[in-house]
Formats: C-alpha cells, sequence, structure tokens
C-alpha cells in the first residue's frame, strides 16, 4: 500500500511541475522601458508627431518615448514610405532619409528638464516597429560610445509636441 502511495504521489508532482510551468511567454516579460549605460529607465508615454512628406515618396515621423514624468527619454526621428503612419519592420541608423531609416539627429535624454540634463546621440543601431496598431517597439544600438536597448508597448498620441529642448 505504501508503495501505491510513493507512486501516486510521483505522479502528481510530476503533473503538477508540468502543468506549472510557464510557457505562455517562455519567461521573458518585456517592460516599457529602456536601459542606457547599464541604468535602466521606465517608459510609460508616447508621441508620434507627423512632419508629413520629408521627399518624394518619403514620410517623416518623429517618436517620442518618455518617463512618465518626462525626465528621461529616447528620441526618433523616423522615415517610412506610408504617409499615415510607421510601417511594420526594421529602421536602420542612416542619414539618408530613405524610408526604413532613422536618422543620427535621434538621441537619448536623461534628466531632462533639471540643470543635469544630458543628451547623447545614437550613432549606431535599429528601431523595430513590430506593431502599428497599438505600437511595439523595440531598440538598441550605441550612444556616446554606449549601449543601449528597449522596449514600449502603447499608443503614440498624436499632435504638436513642444520642440526639444535646446542643447547645452
Amino acid at each position: 500500500m505504501n508503495l501505491i502511495k510513493k507512486i501516486t504521489l510521483v505522479c502528481f508532482l510530476a503533473i503538477a511541475a508540468i502543468a506549472c510551468s510557464n510557457d505562455d511567454d517562455n519567461g521573458s516579460s518585456k517592460k516599457n522601458e529602456f536601459t542606457y549605460d547599464g541604468t535602466s529607465y521606465e517608459l510609460s508615454l508616447g508621441y508620434l508627431e507627423d512632419f508629413g512628406e520629408f521627399s518624394e515618396g518619403v514620410y517623416n515621423f518623429d517618436i517620442y518615448l518618455l518617463s512618465s514624468n518626462a525626465e528621461n527619454g529616447m528620441y526618433f526621428e523616423m522615415f517610412t514610405d506610408n504617409q499615415n503612419k510607421l510601417e511594420v519592420g526594421t529602421y536602420t541608423l542612416s542619414n539618408s532619409g530613405n524610408a526604413n531609416t532613422f536618422s543620427s539627429s535621434s538621441e537619448i535624454g536623461i534628466n531632462l528638464n533639471s540643470e543635469n540634463e544630458k543628451y547623447y546621440e545614437i550613432t549606431e543601431g535599429t528601431v523595430e516597429i513590430l506593431s502599428n496598431d497599438t505600437y511595439k517597439i523595440e531598440f538598441e544600438g550605441t550612444a556616446n560610445g554606449k549601449a543601449f536597448s528597449g522596449y514600449y508597448k502603447g499608443s503614440l498620441n498624436s499632435g504638436d509636441i513642444l520642440p526639444r529642448p535646446a542643447r547645452k
């Protein structure tokens, strides 16, 4: 009788272990944040500013991804061949102004609106638009010789955005 109880217990534990495994996201839940030089910053606000046609058949949209207090954030000047929204796909850093690129005017802002504000120009990288209904955006690269990466999922509010503060 003890043998049957032990076998039943082992079977129950094996089933419980399989049933409780996390197979929905393989343990990789992404947060709305970016990391620069080893420090992570939350992202909770997204804006998309439409500047219209940049050149024949190429349209300029700027993305602003900011922390809740707009203290830290990412700025990307993007180019696409869709006049209404950013196309799903990978955008690479280039000053060509061609579709599926973003310019070196793109930058990281840390401690914005304080006397210690810093801007770091992005010198290489990619931005991937995974979805453009509810936007899902992944990005990575280098700014000021240091690595950055991040993810944002949410709406991108449109309309007039205040001009970026002048660099110091």
